[in-house]
């Protein structure tokens, strides 16, 4: 960015709206000096040519490498649209038949400055679509991937007088294209069935045969060093070799303290080394943060070793990589070391990675700190494995329990200890309208069975829940429901032969095995439609922000509508969901340490930086916060920062738009109403998610032989009770 045009007062609608922008070159030194190359100038901004209007032209540098002579060989891209019939707006009916989009590139040679030494055109047809990062050829073409309007793809070679050297067409997707250490090069391929990596002839002008690459490796980078490739598979750095039947583990990105999904540009040495560039976006001061990392080995130094604390994943995402980046790099006596199972995984068992995490920690082998998305939390608190942190937060200086919604901390909790982190939740609920369903959360399988009986007498072809909804999900919910009522870890107790259990396999046999998809009516199936007919009783869903508030409210149309629950046994059939989290294990090596990590996520900072998109905040002053905004009309302001105003001199309003069968219901602003009902439901939420896929796998196995009308309810019943019996016990 090189200026601003944003008007005085004007906020912006997204980041870098107004910015100003041109490509520069720069020069990094291997000591991370940079200098800027004094006499480049990007290529000008094309303008508009007879009979094209609304034009609108970007131009951007797309990458660059260095040619035989030692210059700098850069490709430099204008990709530009128009129309070509006058007084047309993109409002207009007709716009996009006499819309036309395409690419002009500049294939330009500079010197070591920068200047410019020769510079020509090269222009494809309209809608196709060149991706090159400069990788030249040993006659120093530019090599590309070619993608065009009709879905072919080729490897596109264009001579440094802007002509096609020659083209190979490919029957897939050609993604990249990469050069081996002995300078032979690669496309990179999306066959049918896997990532091949197939050599270019180019003599020949064909592809040779394939060579099929590790299932992970999204990324292949241009090979140095002892290996003739590389590649990223998630926060893991592989060398590979041709007829290598599999690669070779050389580091985890995490422990140098480099969160992976920010690297910008890898290159090998001939020695080895490992050169990047790290492109880190700070939310706060809104830019970008570019780091230049040498990679090299060094002889190990117990010396200058931390102490490690283990942290055992199944997924390393954006969240948790900065976290521990941050922790790590704030502590010089302790570090945090990720180990991430999903390596374990396979393409025929993704699970495979979890599996092997659960059965090392219910051995034994706990890691420091788990993460626990997928994890059966109450069967390793049932153990004694996992430490409770109300002591720790107690004591905090700086945190105070009375600051949480108590029954959200308490879904955190196994027998009165809080055995995981609670930084975001939401709400799994049933929604109605109050005129069908009543005006008081919660009801027993026979009031939702006379309620939907009560809608199906009036309207034709009435259903409880959207059209989608089948045994296994209903089956699923309400064993997650009630799962506490049905087993206890601690004791080994399990409780299916009863009638409550036998109540809930007959709710759910009326509900249909499956859903014909391939019949699905975006029109007439969907939710939105169908409640605004009035022929689906309940809208079902896990409710984690405000914006999935308003869009519930949109479905009903302003009706009052109630929180009321799935049916249950007892209570109301609202659970609190926690998005995944942390737990300390009993055995961790450096408690303290530990705490230190976990505090962050029962801090506001930490929502507001990385829980605010997935779920609400436990904190009572954010959650306050959070639906005062939602609750707040926002008015329409223009460029220079003044309210628009209508013909009598008031404000506009932010308008919020949902479209419903044929018809839009329009909002301005969550009700006062829904959110207090909302807030309502959330604090006397008495219930936990509490997903075991293993015992519901056992209960959707067994139960299919009376859904089939093979069994009774109460053989199921007893036969569930059996093997759900001894696969506890066999767990505890």
């Amino acid at each position: 960015m090189i200026g601003s045009k944003a008007p005085e007062g004007v906020e912006e609608e997204y980041f870098g709206q107004y910015d100003i922008t041109e490509p520069r070159i720069y020069f990094i030194d291997n000591s991370g000096k940079i200098s800027k190359l004094p006499d480049y100038a990007p290529v000008p901004e094309l303008e508009a040519e007879e009979g094209q209007y609304d034009f609108s032209c970007y131009s951007y540098l797309s990458g660059l490498n260095l040619n035989a002579d030692g210059n700098l060989a850069v490709l430099e891209v204008a990709s530009y649209s128009y129309v070509d019939e006058e007084g047309l707006s993109e409002d207009s009916e007709d716009y996009y038949d006499h819309y036309h989009w395409s690419s002009k590139y500049f294939l330009r040679e500079l010197d070591s400055n920068g200047a410019e030494i020769s510079t020509t055109t090269f222009e494809l047809d309209n809608g196709d679509y060149m991706y090159c990062e400069c990788i030249l050829d040993n006659d120093g073409n530019f090599l590309a991937s070619k993608s065009t309007e009709d879905g072919s793809s080729s490897v596109i070679a264009i001579s440094s007088k802007g002509e096609i050297a020659y083209e190979i067409p490919c029957e897939d997707y050609v993604e990249s294209i990469v050069k081996a250490n002995d300078g032979t090069l690669y496309a990179i391929i999306w066959g049918s069935a896997e990532l091949e990596m197939c050599p270019i002839d180019v003599e020949n002008q064909s592809f040779g045969e394939p060579i099929m690459l590790p299932s992970d490796a999204y990324s292949v980078y241009p090979g140095g060093g002892d290996y003739e490739f590389y590649y990223t598979s998630g926060v893991n750095f592989y060398g590979f070799n041709r007829g290598d039947e599999e690669a070779t583990k050389l580091f985890n990105w995490m422990d140098l303290d480099i969160n992976p999904d920010y690297i910008y540009r890898i290159n090998v040495a001939s020695d080895g080394s490992i050169q990047t560039v790290i492109s880190e976006f700070d939310n706060y001061d809104m830019v970008y943060n570019i780091d230049y990392v040498n990679i090299e080995k060094v002889p190990y130094d117990p010396a200058t070793a931390k102490q490690e604390i283990t942290l055992a994943t199944q997924y390393l995402d954006w969240d948790l990589q900065n976290s521990v980046i941050a922790f790590n790099r704030k502590h010089d006596d302790v570090r945090i070391k990720v180990l991430d199972y999903s390596e374990y995984n396979t393409e025929e068992d993704y699970s495979a990675g979890q599996e092997k995490l659960t059965t090392e920690i219910i051995a034994g082998n706990a890691p420091d700190i788990i993460a626990l998305s997928g994890m059966p939390v109450s069967q390793f608190a049932a153990k004694g494995i996992l430490e409770d942190l109300y002591p720790y937060l107690e004591s905090d200086p700086e945190l105070n329990v009375s600051d949480f919604y108590a029954n959200v901390l308490e879904a955190g909790e196994y027998n009165g200890k809080l055995v995981r982190t609670v930084s975001s939740f939401s709400l799994c609920t049933a929604v109605g309208a109050s005129q069908l369903v009543g005006d008081e959360p919660g009801w027993t399988y026979d009031e939702f069975n006379a309620a939907l009986k009560e809608l199906q007498d009036n309207v034709d072809g009435a259903t409880a829940f959207d059209a989608t909804t089948t045994r296994a999900d209903i089956l699923s919910t309400c064993l997650c429901l009630d799962m506490q009522d049905f087993v206890n870890w601690e004791t080994g107790e399990v409780n299916f032969n009863n009638d409550e259990f036998i109540s809930l396999l007959k709710f759910v046999k009326s509900f249909p095995a499956e859903y014909d998809w391939e019949n699905y009516d975006y029109t007439t199936d969907s939710t939105e439609t169908r409640i605004a007919q009035g022929k689906q009783m309940l809208w079902r869903d896990s409710l984690g922000s405000t914006d999935s508030l308003m869009y519930l409210e949109s479905c009903f149309q302003g009706a009052d509508i109630t929180f009321i629950g799935y049916p249950t046994n007892n209570g109301v059939g609202n659970m609190i969901y926690v998005n995944d989290g942390y737990a300390m294990s009993t055995t961790c090596s450096n408690k303290e340490a530990a705490w230190e990590f976990l505090r962050e996520t029962f801090t506001p900072e930490y929502y507001e930086e990385y829980e605010s998109y997935s779920g609400l905040s436990p904190i009572k002053s954010v959650m306050e916060k959070t639906l005062k905004e939602a609750t707040t009309v926002k008015y329409q302001i223009d460029d220079n920062g003044e309210y628009v105003l209508d013909d009598n001199g008031d404000r506009i309003p932010e308008q919020r738009y949902y479209a419903i069968s044929t018809t839009v219901y329009e909002y301005y602003a969550l009700s006062q109403e829904t959110a207090d009902a909302f807030l309502d439901a959330v604090e006397s939420c008495d219930k936990v998610y509490d997903y075991n896929s293993s015992i519901i796998d056992i209960v959707s196995d067994e139960a299919e032989a009376y859904f089939q009308g093979q069994k009774t309810a109460e053989e199921v019943a007893k036969l569930v009770q059996s093997k759900v019996n001894i696969y506890v016990n066999e767990q505890r």
